[in-house]
């Protein structure tokens, strides 16, 4: 879930619709979940395609132009379960507030105005096919793809030309994951299970501010953050209770950054 560059997780990236558990490991974590868990992990764990044909949706609204549609179904037929779950949500968050004109301690010329560029939206799909193959092999493929955009709150003012604009700066990701996992029991021996799982992951941020309304001017930064890797694990079940466990995991990250500040002209 972490960028390349840094290690903070934005858990509003997650739709509700699409998760079915957040577990919380204090401590040592799981070996499941990798050698970089030393102090404790939190695992959020997306839903997973049920025995039975099911599904379910839901729509909703509220204040500030708020409203929003999730809905996921899980299809059984033979060897195949297919889950498919998606979700979009957008708010105005538009709302009256008083401006000082410019003018902190002159009271004579505040009025009232609307607080605009404060909408915001997400989109998120989740699929998710699970193969029953032969000789105990069970193959898993999924894709996510989550889209988020956001304006930077303003009073409404577009400094740069006069009049009023809702486009003053403006945020954007996307996230595209597609992984993989192939797992047999009794691999090679009895008791031994064995667990392969490859991924690709995608982030791209795109931060554009034309008038340069936050930081120093104009800006059109973009990052892009892809990432790819394979877990191998082998867990041999050592009585009623023990288990012997080896984990292998190999990750590549890497980011691109790039700002294009744009040109601005007044008449």
């Amino acid at each position: 879930l972490n960028r390349a560059i840094g290690g903070a997780v934005n858990i509003g990236d997650f739709a509700l619709s699409e998760v079915d558990r957040i577990e919380i490991h204090r401590g040592g974590a799981p070996l499941r979940l990798g050698s970089a868990a030393m102090g404790g992990a939190i695992n959020i764990v997306s839903r997973r395609p049920g025995a039975t044909t099911k599904g379910e949706a839901s729509v909703w609204g509220g204040s500030f132009g708020a409203f929003g549609m999730s809905g996921f179904t899980t299809l059984s037929a033979g060897v195949l379960r297919l889950d498919l779950s998606g979700g979009f949500e957008r708010s105005d968050g538009d709302f009256q507030q008083r401006s000082d004109n410019g003018t902190v301690g002159n009271f004579a010329d505040d009025y009232l105005t609307r607080r605009h560029n404060n909408d915001a939206s997400i989109a998120t799909n989740l699929t998710r096919a699970t193969f029953s193959l032969k000789r105990g092999w069970t193959l898993v493929v999924a894709s996510r793809v989550f889209s988020r955009e956001n304006g930077i709150p303003s009073d409404g003012v577009d400094r740069a030309q006069g009049g009023v604009s809702r486009n003053v700066a403006r945020f954007a990701t996307l996230h595209a994951l597609v992984s993989a996992e192939a797992t047999k029991a009794n691999f090679l021996a009895k008791n031994l299970d064995l667990r392969i799982a490859p991924f690709f992951r995608s982030i791209r941020d795109q931060f554009t501010d034309p008038i340069g309304f936050v930081g120093a001017g104009a800006s059109d930064a973009n990052g892009v953050f892809p990432s790819g890797g394979v877990s191998l694990d082998l867990t041999y079940l050592w009585g009623a209770h023990q288990r012997l466990a080896l984990v292998a995991d190999y990750a590549v990250d890497s980011a691109s950054l790039s700002d294009a500040p744009h040109s601005t002209s007044a008449d």
